[in-house]
């Protein structure tokens, strides 16, 4: 994948889990003159891995990993640690791509976009989904209306925690803590994104927010969720999501049901069918088995080319805002067990 960007750029990633790791790697393959540093707040790399990886500086001090002054960093940390490192590397004009979600939730997040929009600093959310080539061909179907009017929407996420990441145990997984923004709602929390990148707006939920397993972790594992979008196409459309960390057999999928047909897309699988009625059958009209690593680099080259042309990136912080949003009202109708209006 060539995107126009000069070979030497100084990117910077701050964390060094699992998707750090993939950020490196893909940066790596992509610019191989780039120069590469990682910010870690424990101890810094070896340097064995930074040999191994090309990696050039391992910095354990923000205020030093800013004086080095890269051109792009991107967030791979938990998501209760973006927002400070996040205002820090803004307010010396440092561009950003956060990955999802954007905070643990939606407090702070305005002085962050001030001060991106004061220092001329982009920023971009990472919910790479929507680079996803199965997931844009749905997108287009749906906005193209071949199954007619919209009636309803139904989405699905699940896989079990304790298999999810076979290296590592669960309960030190960022999903398994709530200090460290785990839970359903905050790690499946693409689902809400590219709901809200469907069907443009989420005014209202009504949930159950709760742990079923008898897992080691102090966070919900299970959401189940029914959403108003409004307006689309004029009107009201109705939906449901259900998300957790317990199904045995992966899925992630989305149907949408309308006036001719029902349309289905599959992640897993990087296919999209559509229901023939008078033929009674699924057809598929799009199958591409999916390479998540290319949705990532696809989200990098278009992060540095909105950098480059000074454009709106997409989803930004206004974006992720919303999802934050969404997930309040989730919470807070769990709690009270009425509809809540996302605010």
């Amino acid at each position: 994948m060539e995107t126009a960007i000069d070979q030497d750029k100084h990117f910077l990633v701050v964390g060094y889990g699992s998707i750090g790791q993939r950020h490196v790697k893909n940066i790596r393959e992509m610019f191989p003159n780039a120069l590469i540093s990682i910010l870690r707040h424990k101890n810094s790399l070896s340097k064995e891995v930074m040999l191994e990886t090309g990696i050039a500086n391992s910095f354990v001090s923000l205020q030093a990993a800013i004086e080095s002054k890269p051109f792009l960093a991107i967030l791979a940390s938990p998501a209760t640690q973006h927002l400070d490192t996040a205002i820090s590397l803004a307010e010396h004009g440092i561009h950003l791509l956060i990955e999802k979600p954007l905070a643990a939730d939606c407090s702070g997040i305005d002085t962050l976009m001030d001060t991106c929009h004061k220092r001329k600093v982009q920023l971009m959310v990472g919910y790479n989904l929507r680079f996803l080539p199965s997931l844009q061909k749905f997108r287009m179907l749906l906005h193209e209306k071949v199954v007619g009017e919209i009636f309803s929407v139904r989405a699905e996420v699940g896989q079990n925690l304790e298999s999810w990441r076979p290296e590592q145990d669960y309960r030190d997984s960022v999903s398994a803590q709530q200090s460290l923004g785990g839970g359903v709602l905050l790690e499946l929390s693409h689902e809400i994104d590219y709901l809200l990148w469907l069907f443009q707006s989420i005014t209202a939920v009504s949930s159950i927010v709760v742990k079923v397993s008898e897992m080691e972790i102090d966070v919900e594992d299970s959401a189940h969720v029914i959403l108003k979008f409004e307006p689309f196409d004029n009107k009201k459309v109705y939906g449901t999501l259900s998300m957790d960390f317990v199904r045995l057999d992966p899925v992630r999928s989305c149907v949408v049901v309308g006036e001719t047909g029902s349309l289905r897309w599959d992640c897993l699988k990087g296919t999209v069918e559509q229901f023939d009625h008078g033929e009674k059958r699924w057809d598929v009209v799009y199958a591409v088995p999916e390479v998540v690593s290319d949705s990532y680099k696809s989200e990098l080259s278009f992060c540095i080319d909105c950098i480059q042309r000074k454009t709106k990136p997409l989803p930004g912080g206004e974006e992720g805002y919303r999802v934050l949003a969404v997930i309040d009202a989730i919470r807070q109708s769990s709690t009270t067990q009425c509809w809540c209006s996302v605010l």
